[in-house]
This record gives C-alpha cells, sequence and structure tokens, in this order.
C-alpha cells in the first residue's frame, strides 16, 4: 500500500483560501519548523469551518450555520482577548452538523491541546515551549485534512437537505446515471462519512417508495436515481442496513410509480427480495406474475439467471404474451452480463415465432430480430428460417421479402453455402430461393 502523501491530499482541500493558508503549514513541516505547523495548522482548521459555515449561510440561507456564527460573533464581542470561541465553535458543529464524527473532533481537540502548548510558555516543564516530533505533526496534518480540510461544505449543512434539494434543482441536467453518480460523488459522496451515506439511504428509501405528496411524486425518478447510485456504491453496507431494519424497509406503497420502481430496484438487486418481511414480499410476487413483462423484471423469484431467462420463454411459448422494449432490454443486458446472451436471444425468437398477426410479426421482426442480426448463431439463425417457415403470418406478410433478404447473406455465411433452403420452402421463397434444376431426379424433369 502506497504511504499517505500529504501533499497529494492538499490538493483536494475544498476551500480555495483555506488550500492558500495550508501551503504555509506544509512549509513550515518541511523545514522541520515543527512547532509553528502546529500553531498554523489549528489556526488554518478554524478559518476551514468558517469558510464553510459562511458559504452554506450564504448559498443555502442555512439556519444552524447563521445561529453557530451568530454565537461566535457574540462571543469575541464579548470577550475579544479570549480564544475559547475557537473551543466552542469546534463543539457547536460537532452537535449540530455533520462535519465532524466523534474520531475527528478528539483529533481536533488533540491538536488544539498541542497548539497550546507549542503557543504558551509552561513555566513548570523542563522545556518552556512543548516541541511536537515530525511523526506527531504528521498525523495532526493528515487528521486535519482527512477530517475536514477536505470535506465539502455541504456536510456543516444537513445533508439530506441539501441532497434532495439539489437533486431537484439540478437533476434533469444529468441525465444518464454515469453523469449524475460522477457530479454525486464529487459533491457529496467521495469524502461523505459512513452514517451520513447511511442516513441519506434511509431517507431515500423513504421518500421513493412510501411517500405519497405531490412533491415526492414529481422527483421519484430522479431520487430513485440517486437510491440506485447509493446502493450500487456500498452494496454490502446497505444491504445489511435493510436486513437490520427489516420492518422500515418493507413498510412501501403498494401502488402507483412508488411500487413500479420498488420492482426495478429489486429486479435489478434480486438479495433484497429476501430481506423483506412478507408485509413487502407477498405484493411484489403477486406483481411479478402479473404479466409478462412484470416477470420478466423478477429475477428474485428464480435461484439462477438461466432458470429465470427459461421461464420467461415458457410463458411466451404457452401464453402468447409480448415483451416491450424496457422487458427485454433489461432482460438481453442481464442475460449478457451472466454469459448467457444466447438464452436472451432465444426469447427474442421466441417471441418472433408466436407472432399472430401480420403487424406483430413486422414489429416483433424489428425488435427482436433485425437490432441482433449479426449476435445470432447459426443454430439461431436456422432457428429462425424455420420460424418464418411454419408461421404464415411471418412468411405472408407484405414486408417478408424486404426483410429476410438481410437474413439469407448470413446463413449462407454461416453454412459455408450449403444452407438447405429445400427444407424451409416457406422462407425460401420469401428470398428468391428454388430447388436448383441439377438437383431433380431425370423422372422428374417435365420434357
Amino acid at each position: 500500500m502506497a504511504d499517505f502523501s500529504l501533499e497529494m491530499s492538499a490538493e483536494r482541500i475544498v476551500i480555495a483560501q483555506t488550500k492558500e493558508y495550508f501551503a504555509e503549514v506544509l512549509r513550515c513541516y518541511q523545514s522541520e519548523s515543527y512547532r509553528s505547523a502546529v500553531v498554523m495548522l489549528w489556526s488554518v482548521v478554524v478559518c476551514d469551518i468558517l469558510f464553510k459555515l459562511q458559504e452554506i449561510e450564504t448559498q443555502y440561507s442555512d439556519a444552524i450555520a447563521s445561529q453557530i456564527l451568530d454565537e461566535v460573533r457574540k462571543f469575541q464581542i464579548s470577550s475579544p482577548n479570549s480564544p475559547e470561541w475557537e473551543q466552542k465553535l469546534l463543539r457547536r458543529v460537532k452537535e449540530r452538523t455533520h462535519l465532524l464524527d466523534p474520531g475527528d473532533f478528539e483529533n481536533l481537540n488533540a491538536l488544539l491541546a498541542h497548539r497550546h502548548l507549542s503557543a504558551h510558555p509552561v513555566l513548570t516543564s523542563t522545556d518552556i515551549l512543548f516541541a511536537p516530533n515530525r511523526e506527531t505533526v504528521r498525523s495532526h496534518i493528515r487528521n486535519a485534512l482527512e477530517g475536514v480540510l477536505t470535506k465539502p461544505s455541504i456536510m456543516t449543512k444537513r445533508v439530506f437537505d441539501a441532497f434532495v434539494e439539489d437533486l431537484e434543482l439540478y437533476g434533469e441536467r444529468f441525465p444518464d446515471e454515469a453523469s449524475l453518480a460522477k457530479y454525486l460523488n464529487a459533491k457529496y459522496l467521495s469524502r461523505s462519512l459512513v452514517y451520513v451515506e447511511q442516513g441519506l439511504f434511509r431517507s431515500l428509501w423513504k421518500l421513493v417508495f412510501r411517500s405519497r405528496d405531490p412533491r415526492c411524486e414529481t422527483n421519484r425518478t430522479v431520487n430513485f436515481r440517486a437510491l440506485n447510485i447509493l446502493y450500487k456504491k456500498k452494496r454490502e453496507s446497505f444491504r445489511s442496513a435493510i436486513e437490520n431494519e427489516r420492518d422500515y424497509y418493507s413498510d412501501v406503497d403498494l401502488s402507483g410509480t412508488a411500487f413500479t420502481l420498488l420492482i426495478n430496484f429489486v429486479a435489478d438487486y434480486p438479495e433484497v427480495f429476501d430481506l423483506f418481511n412478507d408485509a413487502a414480499k407477498t405484493p411484489l410476487e403477486t406483481a411479478a406474475t402479473k404479466d409478462l413483462d412484470a416477470f420478466a423484471f423478477a429475477w428474485f423469484l428464480d435461484s439462477t439467471v438461466s432458470g429465470h431467462l427459461g421461464r420467461v420463454k415458457d410463458r411466451i411459448q404457452k401464453g402468447g404474451q409480448v415483451l416491450d422494449d424496457a422487458a427485454f432490454k433489461h432482460l438481453y443486458d442481464r442475460a449478457q452480463e451472466n454469459g448467457l446472451r444466447d438464452q436472451a436471444l432465444d426469447i427474442g425468437i421466441q417471441q418472433f415465432r408466436c407472432s399472430s398477426s401480420f403487424d406483430m410479426a413486422n414489429n416483433s421482426y424489428e425488435r427482436f430480430i433485425e437490432p441482433y442480426l449479426n449476435e445470432f448463431s447459426a443454430t439461431q439463425l436456422e432457428s429462425i428460417a424455420k420460424a418464418i417457415d411454419e408461421n404464415g403470418q411471418i412468411h405472408g406478410r407484405r414486408r417478408a421479402r424486404t426483410d429476410h433478404a438481410a437474413i439469407k447473406p448470413l446463413l449462407d455465411e454461416a453454412f459455408n453455402g450449403k444452407f438447405k433452403y429445400e427444407d424451409f420452402p416457406n422462407f425460401a421463397e420469401t428470398v428468391g430461393k428454388q430447388p436448383a434444376v441439377d438437383q431433380l431426379a431425370d423422372d422428374d424433369i417435365p420434357f
């Protein structure tokens, strides 16, 4: 494991003015002026906290930040020569914001103690001024960087309020998951504390899957996207959180978009289903069997991906149901992730084979066959030819010749020019392939 770099970590300091002040701390440390480094480091920490409080007071009209700053100003006015306000500031920030966890708070108290010893003579000591060693100073600098200086200003605000307000205002600017994840990681998640992330996830869960007020409904989709990003970031951690509060996470709205999104979430993360109590499990099982599209997402009903793909194919074959684009894309992506792409393609072929009208055949060809022509195996291409040959709604449609012309060269290549068109006469007719004269017996020649 590489050694921790003070210089590289310093580049991640959030406030520009803090970064400028911190450069002096590093210069003192590098020149072995350890006492000066400790004194300056404490001042930089205090300044950084003040900068962050001022920033969110200005940008977010944050009441807590305003209260802390007002208390500091009043104390400074009443006791202009006392440095005690710095310790009060530290305590208030720890009690009222999410900037400091208990460990950070204790580390900064240790820094404050060494700062006092380094700055004030002690007549009862052999060394009148405290002389910290290199290792101690380095430890203080690292703790300050990780505990305060590299954390975003927003951590001094009630994070959940800021988080959902941000999603509401700017979420639509990030239409795909990658861009939204990049934004949220940069602004909130890259330096957030574990318990803050746990709180975000717990509160978002309620907004997405339980709350019914109009504002929640308006923002449900973007909040759901953020919930997905959080869960994917620390899957095991949030899985444990759900398991530890089974009843809380099982209390969900069983209607509308909230329930639809819950089905989608459990489809993406099937392990969550077993963590629910029956209040959530039973409705999910019922909804999953209601129609084919819902069933396609219900991976939690089967122990293996392959088994679930097989059951979807069976339902198509038996019931004549049709997958919508989102459901098939979901099946295809999950199958491909698990090395089972051919099973997903077989489902598309089955859907095509079961076409019960010309329009359905046209639609199925466009959705399940044409986009994947270059992915089908030789066996699957033959299966498509057979499906066409056996179903009059497919080979009898007006577009048959145009569509099937794209299949013929692929069959010729896959079978090295030896595909037996004569075994599939209806398909052969749509691609203009007739039995060759030299294949006919002499007695069959009509003259």
